[in-house]
Formats: structure tokens, C-alpha cells, sequence
């Protein structure tokens, strides 16, 4: 339901079914076009934190963005 000043509520159920959905897709693996490991789409961004960790120390020589397609 929209609100005045753009703001949404959702009803418990609904709220319950999207959190099931979004924790189920998490689990989905894609492989990870540096390391070309299946790795869950909810691990991402720490492999992503990782490597950008690597380069702020000077042990890459750039960030390699992922990029899902």
C-alpha cells in the first residue's frame, strides 16, 4: 500500500513470501567469471569485498567489477 511521502507497508504474509523467495535465490549459483567457480548469488558481493580488499593493498593491479548478465 502506497503512503503519503512515497512510503510502503506490506502485509506479514506478503513480507514472509518475498523473504522466502529472496533467501532461495541467494542460493542460486552462477559462475564467477575471475575465479569461474559456481558460487551462490548471496556469497557475490563477499568474493567482490575480497577482491577489492586485494587491490587496495596493492595485490591486484585493478578491481575486476562483476557484472551479472
Amino acid at each position: 500500500m502506497l503512503h503519503e511521502g512515497n512510503t510502503v507497508t506490506i502485509k506479514e504474509d506478503a513480507r514472509k513470501t518475498i523473504l522466502a523467495h529472496l533467501q532461495e535465490r541467494k542460493k542460486e549459483e552462477v559462475t564467477h567469471p575471475l575465479t569461474a567457480r559456481k558460487t551462490p548469488i548471496g556469497l557475490i558481493p563477499h568474493v567482490q569485498a575480497r577482491l577489492l580488499a586485494q587491490h587496495l593493498r596493492g595485490d591486484r593491479p585493478h578491481y575486476p567489477p562483476y557484472l551479472h548478465r
